[in-house]
């Protein structure tokens, strides 16, 4: 039999949207995705059908998405598609409820997850440290109970995933390399000639972007030949200037990133973070905090460059190393770009996804 498999998860889920993409070159996938953030590219086809949900995305520190019609949504799907097993993304954002409710229908599940809030993974708030805490010990104990395995997305999760009692595996998220080995420089951006540093992400306190603005504002005083690109969605409506420029929301990527020289991502917390994937592929230089799943992605000194969260000064020095050093700075990403090759690429991944659901589909 074949299997059919759907997909939920909430609108910012670049992850989901990759294992969807992948996994719908293997078999058919149904995927139902919150409305409040489009994906290029992510349209219907004879392999891939999209059913949309209304969501709507607590602004930061919150960072939550509320999803009134889980159920309705789920069930609507369910009666329609009939899938044979429901991939669910990921048991932090309350789409994951939709686990327990599809148990009742004596469905197949497994939920995803690169991390798990309230037990290892916090923000730089502390209400919503604690309304985490609480979930961690009520309905995201029920979502992780109902799974018929979960999976987690890289290996620093497995102590915690033991002490929890669950029935886990291991599947990296992944890269399709020819999307970035083929981009072009995106058209409408120029560098002049200039070094370019770039973060790509939200614009959220817990990405720690506000560290990465201030210490350009200090290096743009000193540097002319430097610029710093922040990509995400504008949502304090920063304003550009000749060395920092807000490029808001993109679904270019991999065209940033071929302009891009050196990439930063300072976060306070993580999972195993696509845009770090994304920028290594590409073979950029990298500075990420040594944080969750970033860890497990760089090796310090060998494919990238660790600081810690929250250390303007560290990140400005790092910074500074890498510009002062191009034979670094290209050895760097020769190292990040055969990381990903040999440890994230779809191509191995996808089949490890659909050996896992072949064995889950199969027993009884």
């Amino acid at each position: 039999m074949t299997e059919k498999i759907a997909i939920i998860q909430p609108g910012l889920m670049t992850s989901a949207y990759k294992t969807a993409l992948a996994l719908a070159k293997k078999t058919k996938v149904v995927c139902l995705i919150g409305r409040n953030k489009p994906f290029p590219g992510f349209v219907n086809s004879k392999s891939l059908k999209i059913y949309e949900m209304w969501d709507w995305l607590l602004p930061d520190p919150i960072n939550a998405t509320i999803v009134p019609g889980i159920f309705c949504s789920t069930y609507r799907v369910l009666r329609k598609e009939k899938p044979t097993i429901w991939l669910v993304y990921k048991h932090m954002f309350l789409t994951s409820l939709a686990a327990p409710f599809l148990k009742l229908f004596g469905q197949k599940v497994i939920v995803v997850t690169d991390t798990f809030p309230g037990h290892i993974w916090w923000t730089r708030s502390r209400f919503v440290n604690l309304a985490m805490w609480l979930y961690a010990r009520t309905l995201g104990k029920l979502v992780l109970a109902s799974a018929d395995k979960v999976v987690i997305l890289y290996e620093g999760l497995e102590e915690t995933a033991k002490k929890l009692g669950l029935d886990y595996t291991v599947i990296h998220n992944g890269v399709d390399l020819a999307l970035y080995d083929n981009a072009k420089p995106a058209p409408d951006l120029s560098t002049q000639g200039n070094t370019i540093i770039t973060y790509i992400g939200r614009l959220h306190k817990v990405k720690g972007y506000d560290d990465f603005i201030a210490v350009a504002h200090e290096l743009a005083k000193k540097r002319k030949d430097i610029e710093f690109w922040i990509v995400g969605n504008n949502e304090d409506q920063h304003e550009s200037t000749n060395s920092i420029k807000f490029l808001g929301y993109r679904n270019d990527i991999p065209c940033i990133l071929k302009h891009t020289d050196i990439y930063v991502l300072p976060s306070y917390a993580e999972g195993l973070p696509n845009t770090l994937m994304e920028a290594m592929a590409c073979g950029k230089a990298c500075i990420a905090s040594a944080v969750g799943g970033v860890k497990y992605l760089i090796q310090d000194g060998k494919n990238g460059l660790l600081i810690t969260p929250g250390n303007r000064k560290q990140l400005q020095d790092t910074i500074k190393k890498i510009l002062a050093q191009p034979e670094l700075r290209e050895r760097l990403g020769h190292a990040a770009r055969d990381t990903i090759r040999d440890q994230y690429d779809w191509n191995t991944l996808a089949k490890e996804w659909m050996d896992l659901i072949k064995s889950i589909c199969e027993k009884k």
